[in-house]
């Protein structure tokens, strides 16, 4: 908020996405992230989500169906502005294994690291520069470079993942 008083937000967040024709995941999570106000016009805010993952297979009429649960958290700390911020945060903070049949899939703990400065070019045109960095334990490197540009209304973006794709 504009009066720089310390603020807490509390929220829930649940998603399903599917794999294929038998493969669902489903995630619940209660959310808590604080934001105060350090310096000038700069914040700190950190957060945690914490919560359950499901893996649902669908079988077949001899195999049957399978699902499996494990807790799942995920925390980070930012700080930032109106024109920038710097974060790091850390996923699947449990690190657990979901294994509805014989294949085991595990929810790897990986590290982020993101930043954006926004740099106003003129009174109607403004470019941000973002990266995001991850550090799974399974790849050597792994980054999104990414730039926004707004012209008055407009807003158009690239993003590039490296040596993976680009969307724009």
């Amino acid at each position: 908020p504009k009066t720089g008083k310390p603020f807490n937000v509390v929220g829930l967040k649940a998603d399903t996405d599917r794999e294929g024709e038998y493969i669902t995941r489903t995630r619940a999570y209660v959310m808590y992230a604080f934001h105060f106000k350090i310096f000038k016009d700069y914040y700190l805010s950190g957060g945690v989500d914490l919560g359950m993952l499901n893996m649902s297979v669908q079988g077949t009429p001899s195999t049957g169906d399978k699902s499996e649960y494990v807790p799942d958290a995920n925390t980070g700390i930012w700080l930032y502005n109106n024109d920038f911020y710097f974060g790091f945060s850390v996923n699947q903070v449990f690190n657990d294994k979901l294994q509805p049949y014989q294949e085991v899939s595990v929810m790897r703990r990986h590290f982020n690291i993101i930043a954006m400065k926004r740099l106003k070019i003129s009174r109607l045109v403004t470019v941000s520069p973002s990266i995001l960095v991850r550090y799974p334990s399974y790849l050597n490197y792994n980054a999104d470079y990414s730039v926004e540009c707004r012209i008055s209304d407009f807003l158009g973006g690239l993003s590039i993942r490296h040596k993976q794709g680009i969307a724009f």
